[in-house]
């Protein structure tokens, strides 16, 4: 319900629920999620569906929470932020020459 409020949600309840989310959840992570790895993984999931729509700042927070998932601390998932962040940034696009 929250990621769907991230993601249909106004700006002002976006926001806040965001907000909520970077702060309280991942605050209380060692509790609410790591020692349950399928957790981690459905917020994992959840987060990538809301990042093919956010701001700069968002997009910051989103990966500051994914890097501070447990199942993100291998050279293998680590891999896959790096594949998030080439792929929001349009590194996987042809270039085009502007003349």
């Amino acid at each position: 319900m929250l990621f769907s409020q991230i993601a249909h949600g106004d700006e002002t309840l976006r926001a806040k629920c965001i907000a909520f989310v970077s702060t309280q959840v991942i605050a209380n992570a060692a509790e609410l999620l790591h020692p349950h790895p399928d957790v981690e993984e459905f917020l994992r999931d959840q987060i990538l569906t809301v990042l093919n729509d956010v701001t700069g700042h968002e997009f910051r927070v989103f990966m500051n929470m994914l890097m501070s998932l447990k199942i993100f601390q291998t050279n293998e998932a680590a891999q896959e932020l790096v594949n998030i962040i080439a792929d929001q940034s349009g590194l996987n696009e042809p270039f085009k020459v502007c003349v």
